[in-house]
């Protein structure tokens, strides 16, 4: 069962949250959500870090131990900055129910501890022996077999980190809000962009623990441009949906399903060609708006459809996080998006997502993906009936799913409440209801005055 709990950090004063394969996070604006996700985005990518200080050991054939702490530290820093303005904060990030990793601040500076349990001694023994091996047989020797074995080398230490950290997703992705970043601009100012982005995030590096500057938005908006440059020149390749399914080697992955689901979402088909990226109209190749000059719904949308897409086709095991999927979008293509992104994690039980999100509409959605999922365990004679309002495809079994809203005490700081129903694994009712009752509250107060209005007269 992987975990965070997180004690005044941010706008967080107090969160317990269990990280299944979906876990959504709802609640008003400033409220901690995309804190607890960037946290959660940390801890998950830690692994890559551990890899990048293993292959500057072996390139440079450095005995001495691997410090996983230190790279933690460097790693918080340059994504969070400088911590001597907060008060004393812990953050424990539980990799299973008895193993964790733990962040404090002591004395103003970070202190990371790793569970005893953690046998990160199987690391160390690797690195050792690896280097070891490497000093012994100097690349002039046996070039092509030094080489061969240094690739071996990097995929055993991976498959080594997975084991230890206990976590087989091997690609990560932030997708972050203002995602039509990326769709809006000219080529050109994209260019200029990324490299200001880049300049940004090498800069803080450099700097001291002290006086490092919060970054990670910065960081995550890299990450975010250099997938968003694969992906479109995945596309580019076969120009547009269909193409990339067509010429998919694996049958088995069901995409039809998904492709009317996203041509409803965009209201159109997406194609790109010489002249740019495209929604075309009608299936008329004139009839056509350039995605720059398209909806900002549109704009929004794409990058986590092709992504979906994309990722379905590697069958590669991700982990994802979406910010405000919902942005620009009517309920109904909210639906739509909701369920391609059910569809993607349920291509692998490895696979696993957080969102963050505003809308009660994403909230209910789910409901009833929990719910179609629930009627069939209980009835498996409904099958049929309830595939057809509801694909299986996208039905999402209860145990899978976490949600909590992040709202007000009594004292006015921030905690994470479960919104779960315990006994049928949805999410309560009445916290899907309270916007809508508030609302209709007031219009019956309004009503009341109305009435009143006209007996005076």
């Amino acid at each position: 069962m992987q975990r965070i709990v997180i004690k005044n950090f941010g706008a967080v004063k107090e969160a317990d949250i269990e990280l299944k394969k979906i876990t959504v996070l709802i609640g008003e604006q400033a409220s901690g959500k995309s804190t607890i996700a960037k946290l959660v985005y940390f801890f998950k990518t830690l692994n890559n870090e551990f890899l990048k200080e293993f292959h500057n050991r072996i390139v440079k054939k450095e005995e001495k131990s691997i410090d996983f702490s230190r790279i933690c530290k460097e790693a918080f820093y340059n994504l969070f900055g400088s911590i001597t303005h907060l008060p004393k904060f812990e953050i424990y990030y539980y990799l299973s129910e008895e193993r964790y990793i733990l962040l404090t601040s002591e004395n103003k500076e970070l202190q990371v501890f790793f569970d005893e349990k953690i046998p990160i001694n199987i690391l160390l023994n690797y690195t050792r022996d690896k280097i070891e091996w490497l000093v012994d047989n100097p690349k002039s020797k046996r070039g092509f077999v030094f080489l061969l074995k240094k690739e071996d080398m990097f995929h055993e230490y991976f498959i080594l980190l997975n084991k230890v950290f206990e976590n087989n997703q091997s690609d990560f992705l932030y997708i972050i809000a203002g995602r039509n970043a990326t769709v809006s601009y000219s080529e050109l100012f994209e260019k200029y962009l990324f490299a200001e982005v880049q300049n940004k995030v090498l800069e803080n590096t450099k700097l001291p623990f002290a006086k490092k500057r919060y970054n990670i938005d910065e960081a995550l908006m890299l990450e975010f441009m250099k997938e968003i440059s694969r992906i479109k020149d995945y596309f580019a390749e076969y120009g547009d949906f269909k193409n990339v399914m067509d010429y998919s080697i694996n049958e088995e992955h069901n995409l039809e399903i998904t492709l009317d689901k996203i041509n409803n979402i965009i209201k159109g088909k997406y194609l790109i060609d010489e002249s740019g990226e495209k929604i075309v109209y009608n299936n008329k190749e004139n009839d056509y708006v350039l995605l720059s000059n398209a909806s900002s719904g549109q704009q929004e949308v794409i990058r986590i459809l092709q992504d979906i897409f994309i990722s379905v086709i590697e069958e590669i095991k991700v982990f994802r996080i979406v910010e405000e999927p919902e942005a620009h979008l009517f309920p109904s293509a909210q639906k739509e998006l909701i369920e391609l992104l059910s569809f993607l994690i349920n291509q692998n039980d490895d696979n696993q997502i957080l969102i963050t999100t505003h809308s009660p509409y994403v909230l209910t959605v789910f409901n009833n993906l929990i719910f179609s999922k629930r009627i069939t365990d209980k009835n498996p004679d409904a099958n049929n009936e309830v595939n057809e309002i509801i694909g299986n495809q996208f039905w999402i079994d209860s145990d899978d799913f976490s949600a909590y809203n992040l709202g007000k005490t009594d004292d006015n700081e921030r905690h994470a409440q479960s919104i779960i129903n315990e006994k049928t694994g949805l999410i309560q009712q009445n916290y899907l209801d309270e916007v809508s009752e508030k609302l209709g509250n007031d219009f019956q107060k309004l009503y009341s005055i109305h009435q009143k209005s006209f007996s005076r007269k």
